[in-house]
């Protein structure tokens, strides 16, 4: 099941995400961002184009940026302009500061949901992670090792120029 304080961040009724991205599969709500079109009884045929480039993603990256050299008007621009293209009836917000940032990253998070950006977004913007009921990485500060990956030994073996292995590994 996907995350439901996330779940609880989408306009279920208004937000054409939330159709589009989750359905109720049996007792469960499931994530069916990815499932095929339909074919027969229901089915999928299991086709389905994966996206590397969307245009939300690129209004959320150029919101980033604004904010980080300091334009938040667009900024604030490019996020209203995509949350009215998502949002049935959505009315623009004035944000700035922090809530900008974090209007942002939420709609990074409810935009690109499991297409593999949420560990790259922590680790660029330096992020805590602090989890409950886990076993592994409960507590991360943004310079622990383990966000830094090995570098696989046959690309260390074919190019001499690597310097070496991550630290840890």
């Amino acid at each position: 099941m996907p995350d439901p304080t996330l779940l609880d961040t989408y306009d279920q009724a208004n937000d054409v995400r939330y159709s589009s991205y989750f359905k109720i599969i049996g007792p469960r709500l499931v994530l069916s961002k990815y499932l095929a079109k339909s074919a027969q009884l229901g089915k999928p045929d299991g086709v389905v184009n994966f996206k590397a480039l969307r245009t939300g993603e690129m209004y959320l990256i150029r919101a980033e940026a604004n904010t980080k050299i300091g334009d938040e008007t667009d900024a604030l621009d490019d996020l209203n302009t995509l949350r009215a293209a998502r949002i049935n009836g959505y009315v623009p917000e004035v944000l700035s500061g922090t809530a900008l940032t974090d209007a942002i990253e939420l709609e990074r998070r409810k935009e690109l949901i499991c297409e593999g950006h949420r560990f790259f977004d922590l680790k660029r913007t330096t992020r805590i992670i602090n989890r409950t009921n886990c076993s592994n990485f409960c507590t991360l500060s943004p310079t622990d090792r383990s966000w830094t990956w090995p570098i696989p030994q046959p690309e260390i073996d074919a190019n001499p120029a690597i310097l070496p292995q991550n630290p840890g590994y």
